[in-house]
């Protein structure tokens, strides 16, 4: 009775008061913007951004906790797929793509390939095929892969430019496979960690694509992902079948308890409340160390994994995440993995379409340049 009584209150306000509170948080921050002489709030932002932000600042600040329950966060999640397939329709037209759905394990997961295939002249180039296993972001609750499938676009286009223009004798095909995971609450650790692992697994032994053609890529959650796999894998004894290499965005790594004396950033979308609901959604026992430490790459062994980039933003929610999870490989003796910090710019930036904020691009070409420096040394190694 009581979560009926809550289902109804959060449809009652989402009808009735959630469309006053955006309106009023859009006004409000168009009258700041103009009080500021018509500048945005940090130089790297527009003013499109700056509503984008505020608006999701007010949402997951009012409605954090409901979104992570049932029927809420699945309504959510297929909102994202409506929105998702507009955007990525329009990205694919763009960059000359398109998606090919593929079943495994029971989940629908995403390829991103080339509309047009290689010209003969290229084939007998012996083009070297690989591929970026993206998983995707949202606390583990939120998102599907139809929503990252712009932004995917962008990061594979990114990365086949800096190839070509770098290594023009290089002959590379990139396919992007965004994978799909079960998402709490109905699926709580650690189900998400092994669907991931499942999803690159699916890769090496069904579509036979060799581990050193391989780079893992994520987001926030999905970056936690990234980390994940690349932990149960070398602790399974298949370091054999590691991946080339990783890029993390703005991780989610560290499911410990926050401070009492932590202060919220108050310019990013993710709030106090969404992430504590992120929390008791995913773990049986949020209070005990047993519950998340498994789940948190920042109180691991970092030894023995591939190389991996680390991109954070100064002004994201879980900075502390990604600086935490460096400081811990440096403490392990690890030595061949980067950090990329940017000043002035919120969780998952990159993520962001470049007519919101101009600014991600900056973002999506320091982690193609990564990729970019792997795949090289990948292919000298022939």
């Amino acid at each position: 009775m009581a979560s009926l009584t809550s289902l109804l209150v959060f449809v009652a306000e989402a009808l009735v008061l959630l469309p006053v509170l955006l309106v009023a948080t859009i006004v409000a921050t168009i009258v700041q913007f103009l009080a500021r002489g018509c500048r945005p709030r940090f130089p790297k932002w527009t003013l499109r951004f700056e509503i984008a932000t505020a608006l999701k600042r007010c949402i997951t600040e009012r409605y954090g906790e409901s979104m992570t329950h049932e029927p809420a966060a699945t309504r959510f999640r297929r909102v994202t797929e409506v929105l998702g397939n507009m955007a990525g329709r329009a990205a694919c037209r763009s960059h000359g793509t398109h998606v090919e759905p593929e079943i495994a394990n029971g989940l629908e997961h995403l390829w991103i390939k080339a509309a047009v295939t290689s010209a003969a002249g290229e084939k007998q180039r012996k083009t070297q095929r690989f591929v970026v296993l993206y998983y995707h972001g949202g606390g583990y609750v939120v998102y599907c892969p139809r929503y990252f499938i712009a932004y995917c676009n962008l990061l594979r286009a990114s990365i086949l430019d800096q190839l070509q223009a770098q290594f023009p004798n290089d002959s590379v095909e990139l396919d992007v496979f965004i994978a799909n995971y079960r998402k709490a609450p109905l699926h709580p650790f650690p189900i998400p960690a092994d669907d991931a692992v499942l999803a690159y697994e699916f890769l090496v032994q069904h579509h036979k694509i060799a581990p050193n053609r391989i780079l893992l890529a994520g987001d926030s959650a999905g970056g936690g992902l990234v980390m994940s796999t690349l932990l149960r894998l070398r602790d399974a004894g298949k370091s054999s079948i590691m991946p080339l290499a990783a890029m993390i965005t703005c991780p989610y790594v560290d499911m410990s308890p926050e401070n009492s004396d932590f202060v919220s950033p108050p310019h990013c979308g993710l709030s106090q409340n969404l992430m504590a609901a992120f929390r008791r959604a995913l773990l049986k026992n949020p209070d005990d160390p047993a519950s998340w430490r498994p789940h948190s790459a920042v109180h691991s062994d970092l030894r023995n994994l591939p190389p991996v980039f680390v991109q954070a933003a100064d002004l994201d929610y879980i900075f502390n995440n990604a600086t935490r999870l460096i400081a811990k490989a440096k403490a392990d003796g690890v030595r061949n993995w980067e950090i990329d910090i940017h000043e002035g710019v919120p969780h998952v930036f990159t993520t962001s379409s470049p007519s919101v904020l101009p600014y991600a691009l900056v973002g999506v070409q320091r982690i193609s340049t990564f990729a970019v420096k792997h795949i090289h040394q990948s292919l000298t190694k022939l």
